[in-house]
């Protein structure tokens, strides 16, 4: 019997998270640092996707305590940090109906020759990505996809 005859139809998901390299990612140009500790950094690193972005480790820095606006004191990340961080992503990425990046991981996007991580701010700056909130997610979404086609070219 034919391959496909049988009418039925397989759908694979892939999760994009899964598809970045952990080795670098040639090219030439400048890497920037995308941080776990920032959701829109973790969404800029999910759609710019395996062409651009390496899987790193996670590095857990410094937290700032305040008293009365004031900086208290400065002290390594516990294991409450570490979950806010983590809870923080898995609630933003799902407000987008997406899926949240591994636990144990952040990213170096790397650039094209040419462009530099102010370029890629400034692009991301743009006054036309309306500021997220709960109900425009997928236009946010898509104007940063947009954008970061507009500088980096082809996504994958």
């Amino acid at each position: 019997m034919p391959f496909g005859t049988l009418g039925v139809q397989l759908s694979v998901k892939v999760n994009r998270w899964d598809c970045l390299p952990s080795t670098p990612i040639a090219g030439g140009g400048e890497v920037v640092i995308l941080s776990a500790a920032s959701t829109a950094q973790a969404l800029v690193a999910y759609l710019a996707g395996p062409r651009f972005v390496q899987r790193v480790p996670r590095v857990h820095g410094m937290v700032r305590e305040s008293r009365g606006g004031e900086t208290w004191r400065t002290r390594p990340a516990d294991a409450e940090d570490i979950a806010d961080v983590q809870e923080a992503l898995e609630q933003f990425m799902g407000e987008l109906g997406l899926p949240a990046p591994p636990p144990g991981d952040e990213w170096r996007l790397h650039l094209p020759a040419g462009l530099s991580g102010s370029d890629l701010q400034a692009a991301l700056d743009d006054p036309a990505i309306p500021a997220y909130t709960p109900t425009n997610g997928r236009e946010v979404v898509a104007a940063i996809k947009r954008r970061l086609e507009d500088v980096l070219g082809a996504l994958d």
